[in-house]
């Protein structure tokens, strides 16, 4: 019996089945001997890729524990700032408090000296000062509630004499300051040399004297008018070899600007 000849068909069947083998024989070797070759190719790439952003990562950190960093040491700077000037202001607010009381006690004490027997004063607030009130001028509390009259004296630190009511209005009045400018005042400069002071503003005196005057820097200036209160000390002493005259110049003891509290002395 004679064996059928292979068609056509079967032998591509047979070629295509070996191509296949061939391929997938191909592929197994690849994997055995290649694998590691690709797998390193695929790290490279994949760590290549993977640098710039671990990059950005770690730089975005440092900006942001810097910055963090940044604020609250500022915060803390600012925190302790404000706590030590609230501290400040304590202290400044306990200092005007015992001045305060110290005036009281100051008054109280010529009371008790028998000293009201000859002088009455009025103890007032000082609500607006030179530097919110007209040049040299202070506006107190009290007026004619209290028996306040033009003409009376102001005095500062319980003693210094500083200026005169200028004006009365019922409950306050308007206390014009000696040192104000043109204003002019008899006075007895160290024991023996009496003078002319004239204000020149801000608290500020100036006396002239013929040369040869004995006056020292450092010599007494007070104020003869009532029971010779104290008016100042020689700051500077002025003078050139052509005048015929000297210039004293000297400064009230009691700081205008800061005054809380002043004594108005009743005649």
């Amino acid at each position: 019996m004679l064996r059928p000849l292979p068609t056509l068909g079967n032998s591509n069947k047979r070629r295509n089945r070996y191509v296949v083998l061939a391929l997938l024989a191909a592929l197994v070797l690849a994997l055995v001997f290649g694998g590691s070759l690709i797998l390193s190719v695929f790290s490279s790439s994949a760590n290549a890729l993977a640098f710039p952003l671990t990059s950005a990562a770690s730089v975005f950190r440092e900006k942001v524990s810097f910055g963090a960093s940044t604020f609250f040491s500022s915060k803390a700077a600012l925190v302790s700032e404000n706590t030590d000037l609230k501290s400040r202001l304590e202290t400044m607010r306990a200092e005007m408090l015992d001045r305060d009381m110290l005036l009281l006690e100051n008054r109280s004490l010529k009371e008790a000296l028998g000293r009201r027997e000859e002088e009455e004063t009025v103890l007032a607030s000082v609500l607006s000062r030179p530097n919110r009130s007209p040049y040299d001028t202070l506006l107190i509390d009290v007026g004619t509630d209290r028996g306040l009259r033009a003409g009376d004296y102001a005095l500062g630190l319980g003693s210094v004499v500083i200026g005169r009511v200028a004006a009365v209005y019922e409950r306050s009045a308007l206390v014009k300051l000696l040192s104000a400018p043109g204003e002019e005042q008899e006075v007895m400069i160290g024991s023996s040399t009496p003078g002319k002071a004239i204000g020149v503003g801000g608290g500020n005196f100036r006396v002239v004297l013929p040369k040869g005057s004995p006056v020292a820097i450092g010599d007494s200036i007070v104020f003869p008018a009532i029971n010779s209160r104290i008016f100042g000390k020689v700051e500077e002493i002025a003078t050139d070899d052509s005048d015929t005259f000297v210039r004293v110049f000297f400064q009230s003891p009691v700081n205008i600007f800061e005054l809380r509290w002043i004594e108005i002395l009743q005649q």
